[in-house]
């Protein structure tokens, strides 16, 4: 996928990567809406020199944050530290995924936020995986 986005940069970035994040979660919500045969859960330890991130995911239709990363503020090529939340939130409230991010250590802001979007990437991907089974992955039979 590539994704271009634009907007008033030197006013703030916060709507554009709100914005970006409300775009793919709604990409990923239509990619998913049917869910038949995929995994649904995913996780991850990911450990990135001094940093260790911990996510997991479900794909069952509710919306759900759970941020738990203490970072330093900071602009990291121009993105504030603190927008990674809130792209995030705005990803999650489209996506009606439940998501849980935690950083268990770690000290260099570029390797925590670098650490999330690899792990948040490889908890997507293992919980849109097709199981075999073909059917929808709840006990319910919907999600």
């Amino acid at each position: 996928m590539k994704l271009r986005a634009s907007g008033d940069l030197k006013v703030s970035g916060h709507h554009l990567i709100e914005d970006v994040g409300i775009c793919l979660g709604k990409a990923i919500f239509d990619c998913l809406k049917n869910k038949s045969g995929i995994k649904r859960f995913g996780s991850i330890l990911l450990p990135m020199d001094e940093t260790e991130i911990t996510i997991s995911i479900d794909i069952g239709g509710r919306a759900y944050l759970r941020y738990n990363v203490d970072i330093d503020y900071e602009k990291i090529d121009g993105m504030e530290t603190i927008m990674v939340e809130e792209f995030f939130r705005a990803l999650v409230s489209n996506s009606f995924i439940n998501l849980h991010i935690n950083k268990n250590t770690g000290l260099n802001s570029h390797h925590i936020v670098e650490a999330i979007f690899k792990a948040f990437g490889i908890v997507l991907y293992d919980a849109t995986r097709l199981s075999g089974a073909g059917t929808i992955p709840s006990t319910k039979g919907i999600i």
